[in-house]
């Protein structure tokens, strides 16, 4: 099962929670959530602040945020943050939220604690191998999912004997696949988890997309139009809940924004490659735009491009951070205690 162990994230700073309301109803003192005597210092309300380091920069250039900047806190400080775990009561916690069988079991540790310093460098490491490969097949989506535009510039509507109207309805079947495949996609990501579900998707989508060379009419354009969004409409949503494995509430927002840079970027790249692509008009006897579909960077071809991704992402995407070991990559991705901070933050 991939569904994510449910580890309580931290309660903010002088927030009351559901034990505080308990107390204050007894007129007893608040002590049940006070972390025991023997137990390791937990972070503080200012050393929180370098979770947002690359935040503050932003809002302190544009002159929204002032005060000490984020680099004057102590790297060596306790990262770790306050949560249920840290009551008196965590036994009872364990037996009411803990199974054996969920996923990143062994590397839960309550009593764990670790310093900024060592977040950071797992943070990196995880951005290294684990949101790279992600922008990786993101862009291999588009590739995929925005040529179409760049085969109609082609002429590709009159070789096939299509209208701008069949061209619409296409364009709008593939939005209604698109839509109607997110939940359904969702729930099969849960079910057999997205670090297999996503390559199936890719995949799937690449082998469509490379079919459009041989598209013969109104039929086979409007049959690919609304399969190829059908297998990408729940990329987005499951490539997010995969990454909502590796990295916390406040470490994944500048995450997506570069997940969605990567769009943006691979998009120019593909428009200047097809002015040379749709140029083939002629070779062989096909028209240009069926080789916008087939060839990509005048290397490879495109369906096999996004397919080599697809077949990738099988041996390049974990199943949790406390199973990055296999046959071929035996020592993993992280060290155990590595996998203690991914884990327990």
């Amino acid at each position: 099962m991939s569904s994510q162990k449910p580890v309580s994230k931290a309660s903010p700073p002088g927030s009351v929670t559901s034990s505080d309301h308990d107390a204050l109803d007894s007129k007893t003192p608040v002590v049940a959530d006070a972390a025991p005597p023997t137990a390791p210092a937990l972070a503080t309300q200012e050393t929180q602040r370098m979770e947002a380091a690359l935040g503050d920069a932003i809002l302190r250039f544009f002159g929204i945020r002032k005060g000490p900047k984020a680099e004057v806190y102590d790297l060596d400080a306790v990262a770790t943050q306050p949560s249920i775990w840290d009551s008196e009561n965590v036994e009872e916690y364990k037996s009411l939220y803990i199974h054996p069988q969920w996923e990143n079991w062994s590397a839960f540790d309550p009593s764990f604690r670790w310093t900024w310093r060592e977040e950071r460098a797992v943070r990196r490491k995880i951005d290294w191998k684990i949101m790279t490969w992600a922008c990786i097949m993101f862009a291999a989506l588009n590739i995929d999912r925005n040529n179409i535009s760049n085969a109609v510039s082609d002429n590709m509507l009159d070789d096939l004997g299509l209208t701008r109207g069949d061209y619409n309805i296409g364009q709008t079947i593939s939005r209604v696949g698109f839509l109607v495949a997110e939940l359904p996609s969702q729930l099969i990501s849960k079910r057999i988890g997205p670090d297999m579900w996503i390559p199936i998707q890719i995949c799937l989508f690449s082998i469509i997309s490379g079919s459009q060379f041989f598209l013969k009419g109104r039929a086979s354009f409007l049959a690919t139009r609304y399969l190829i969004a059908t297998f990408q409409g729940g990329f987005i949503p499951d490539t997010i809940l995969y990454l909502s494995y590796w990295y916390t509430g406040t470490s994944l927002p500048i995450r997506l924004a570069w997940f969605w840079m990567s769009s943006q970027l691979v998009d120019i790249g593909v428009g200047f490659a097809a002015v040379g692509l749709v140029s083939m008009r002629g070779i062989l006897g096909y028209e240009g735009w069926r080789w916008l579909f087939l060839v990509e960077l005048s290397l490879c071809s495109q369906g096999a491009f996004t397919f080599t991704i697809g077949l990738a992402s099988f041996f390049l995407m974990p199943q949790c951070p406390a199973k990055t070991k296999s046959w071929w990559r035996p020592k993993g991705y992280f060290t155990e205690k590595e996998e203690k901070i991914i884990v327990n933050s």
